[in-house]
């Protein structure tokens, strides 16, 4: 490699750290600052930044600007940005698109006033976006289709800034819709969407950011008069919006509401045309789709074209732009290669002969970032050998710590280094250190904790911020209830006793479930309070009653009267550490007669309580029941002859939740039952 050859390569790993922060570059410790901007074409509205309105077959260095790191241009305008954070903008201002009020054309470059600490610049057709290094994105000029993202389809002739939008960290503008990355690596969009190109679904025009798809892990975006393009982490490529001529790539020219993927992987940045569309992939080539009528493609023929195809004679791009119906790149030996539609001079090869492969432009050397153009002009940005420019600190930020009782998640994803990359991240939360990206801390008891982040830069500068955290001790399970004891009984009676298990002790919740061949009135006796009944009609009726256990429960007998004879079922369970019941759903078998009777579904409210379930029909026949799995039998019930009732009651731990319902069988059939999903909680 000669020493000229390296001194671009690294000018241009300067750049893209600087201005793409997502690229990966070892070589940008001691680089070539990019410094002039270079344009060539028509200069009917002033947009070739000479002082004059000469159109000019060739390049031509824009008088008046250094220490430029960005550059894009529009239909007829061109935003540049400067090491200090200053856009500057000329050529056409009909609609405001250069932000310095007023709508006068200006042939020189003006600084645009009340925008600074600007990162990176985009132009749209006949407008301008800033995006500055708090996140927040600023434009400037026509807003018919609210491209602007200010709410409004009012034009601006100065910037405002879109709403709702504070953590961006790349932007990109299309004819009349943007888009920025959020620093999660979402994609937002917002305007034009007649075609879909803002891919969320619909054809609505949004006048606010909206999500395009799906997409995350979002490295670069680029917009076409009416489609959209990303690249995401993993190299894949992705379009959506217009394709009647191609340009979303998905091999048909069918519009896409949605983003779909062109390419699996080895895309390392994007840009598109009016209506075709570029892939610079990681080895130094390009992809190319789309409209081909004007030769935009670069791929040696006129065909349209709707699935990518590879330009001709290019392997060493590092950075590419289009324009209407062009193309360009800058190489890693700074060298810049052109092809398409040339009537206007816009290839800058000296000629208005249209190129259908790429072609070296002569007269221009060290190019380090193409910046596309309009349908007749196009900019590029030219390094100078300088001495290093110093090292930016990185930005060190903490996203919204997500925490769990005493257990914290905090994240450093958002932070970011305006010149290189962050290697770093070291924590120091209530005391205690870690490193990573991400970082998990159980702290010592609730409280307010302060956490520190510091970030490390691939230069060895820091940058460190903090904030606080408050934890509260988590809420600790309850002790379920205790069964101390269960007891059944049967009896064909105006009344039916049952005893009291021996295990109960004074204040032990007891519960009581009623179950009859028939209606009739029931009655455990004073203290008892009922918590729900239920029918099946006239056959079976259950109910459901508790109460505390009263002094000397022990070994004593409840005993239910009936307000008449009929054949009945009881069952008492104790429990110890219940709370009182206020939860029972009931269940009734319908007219068809099955062995297989359910418990009811219930939402239990709280953890560590129990559910009880009860089972009871009737039937001619003796039987006997079976419990559903999982579940421990508490009493059985079995009456005899005609018009008997059979009994069953279970139960089974649960926290709160949905709980499924719960099928006990007998052995023989019967289409009358009722069946309960009774709630025990906890003290």
């Amino acid at each position: 490699m000669n020493v000229r050859a390296a001194a671009v390569r690294l000018t241009v790993a300067a750049l893209l750290s600087s201005v793409l922060p997502w690229v990966t570059t070892a070589a940008a410790t001691a680089a070539v600052s990019p410094s002039g901007v270079w344009t060539w074409g028509v200069n009917s509205d002033g947009q070739l930044g000479d002082g004059t309105f000469v159109d000019r077959l060739s390049p031509g260095a824009v008088p008046g600007l250094d220490g430029i790191v960005d550059i894009h241009g529009g239909r007829e305008h061109v935003a540049a940005l400067d090491q200090d954070g200053q856009v500057w903008t000329w050529g056409s201002n009909a609609e405001g698109q250069l932000g310095i009020g007023g709508s006068a054309d200006s042939p020189r470059p003006v600084a645009v006033p009340g925008l600074s600490d600007v990162v990176a610049v985009e132009t749209g057709h006949n407008y301008l976006v800033a995006l500055k290094s708090n996140g927040t994105v600023w434009a400037s000029g026509l807003n018919s289709d609210g491209q602007l993202g200010d709410g409004t389809t009012t034009m601006r002739r100065t910037p405002v800034q879109v709403s709702g939008l504070v953590d961006a960290v790349a932007i990109a503008a299309g004819r009349d819709m943007t888009y920025a990355v959020r620093a999660n690596g979402q994609l937002v969009g917002w305007g034009r969407n007649a075609e879909g190109q803002l891919g969320d679904g619909s054809t609505t025009a949004r006048r606010t950011p909206v999500r395009v798809g799906q997409l995350a892990d979002v490295r670069r975006v680029a917009g076409g008069r009416d489609h959209g393009l990303a690249v995401l982490g993993d190299g894949s490529v992705w379009a959506w919006g217009d394709n009647a001529f191609g340009q979303v790539g998905d091999g048909t020219l069918t519009n896409r509401v949605a983003p779909v993927r062109v390419l699996v992987s080895g895309g390392a940045d994007v840009a598109a045309g009016a209506h075709h569309s570029f892939a610079l992939r990681g080895d130094g080539s390009v992809a190319s789709w789309g409209r081909n009528y004007r030769s935009a493609l670069g791929d040696g023929t006129g065909t349209q074209r709707t699935r990518p195809v590879s330009v001709v004679g290019v392997s060493e791009a590092v950075s590419i732009g289009a324009g209407r119906d062009t193309g360009v790149v800058t190489l890693s030996d700074g060298r810049v290669q052109v092809w398409g539609h040339n009537a206007y001079g816009q290839l800058g090869d000296g000629t208005m002969t249209d190129r259908r492969s790429a072609v070296y432009l002569p007269g221009l050397s060290n190019a380090v970032k193409a910046g596309g153009g309009g349908s007749g002009f196009q900019v590029v940005l030219v390094g100078e050998s300088v001495e290093p420019s110093p090292n930016v600190a990185p930005v060190a930020r903490i996203g919204e710590p997500q925490c769990e009782g005493l257990v914290c998640d905090f994240s450093g994803e958002g932070s970011s280094d305006p010149d290189g990359q962050v290697t770093g991240w070291e924590w120091v939360v209530g005391g205690q250190a870690s490193s990573g990206v991400t970082t998990r801390v159980r702290l010592p008891a609730a409280g307010q904790y302060e956490v520190v982040l510091t970030v490390s830069d691939d230069d060895g500068a820091t940058g460190t911020t903090s904030t606080t955290v408050t934890v509260k001790e988590p809420p600790t399970t309850p002790e379920p209830p205790v069964l101390t004891g269960a007891s059944s009984a049967n009896a064909n009676a105006t009344a039916v006793s049952v005893g009291v298990p021996a295990g109960v002790s004074e204040g032990d919740r007891l519960v009581l479930v009623v179950s009859l061949n028939g209606s009739a009135e029931v009655s455990p006796g004073t203290g008892w309070s009922r918590l729900a009944a239920a029918s099946d009609g006239t056959e079976v009726t259950s109910s459901v009653w508790q109460r505390s256990a009263p002094p000397g429960a022990t070994g004593a007998t409840v005993r239910v009267t009936l307000s008449r004879q009929v054949k009945a079922t009881v069952t008492l369970a104790g429990y110890a550490g219940a709370a009182p019941l206020d939860v029972a759903v009931a269940g009734v078998t319908g007219s068809t007669s099955t062995v297989d009777h359910v418990a009811p579904a219930l939402t239990v409210p709280g953890d560590g309580s129990v559910l009880l379930r009860a089972w009871a029909d009737k039937a001619s026949a003796d039987r006997t029941w079976s419990a559903p799995t999982g579940t421990q039998v508490l009493g059985t019930s079995y009456g005899s002859g005609g018009g008997s009732v059979a009994a069953l009651v279970a139960q089974q731990a649960v926290d709160r939740g949905v709980v499924a319902a719960g099928v006990a069988r007998s052995t023989v059939a019967s289409s009358k039952a009722v069946t309960w999903s009774v709630v025990i909680p906890p003290q």
